[in-house]
């Protein structure tokens, strides 16, 4: 068990300094190492900052993502695997689906982006 506390933990916006920077740099890289192992990552990977601001501040995803990386050793290691995502994997691939197919790249080649896209065009 890892005696270094959790990379998501959360600090009120106030008290965010440099070590919360570095915490969400950490939270990036967890981020980016789940990315990794979605279908989507081509996509997904150059929206990372906002992903993970995103899941951060959703309770849920946020929780998982705890979990994971506890589970993982994240901190130490710097790998994740598929086995590391445990009982969390469903949420935290159904959150980066829904992320893909909410993306401009996605409405876009849909013709729904921008919002109303070619609907629009009569």
């Amino acid at each position: 068990m890892s005696l270094m506390p959790p990379v998501l933990d959360r600090q009120p916006q106030e008290h965010v300094d440099a070590a919360g920077g570095a915490a969400s740099q950490d939270a990036e890289r967890l981020m980016a190492a789940l990315i990794g192992l979605s279908p989507y990552r081509a996509v997904l990977l150059p929206l990372l900052t906002d992903i993970t601001r995103i899941a951060r501040a959703n309770r849920q995803i946020g929780a998982a993502l705890v979990a994971v990386e506890q589970r993982a050793d994240f901190a130490h290691t710097g790998r994740l695997r598929r086995a590391d995502l445990g009982p969390d994997r469903t949420a935290l691939f159904g959150f980066l689906e829904y992320i893909r197919f909410a993306s401009p790249d996605f409405l876009r080649s849909v013709g729904e982006w921008p919002v109303g896209g070619l609907r629009d065009r009569g």
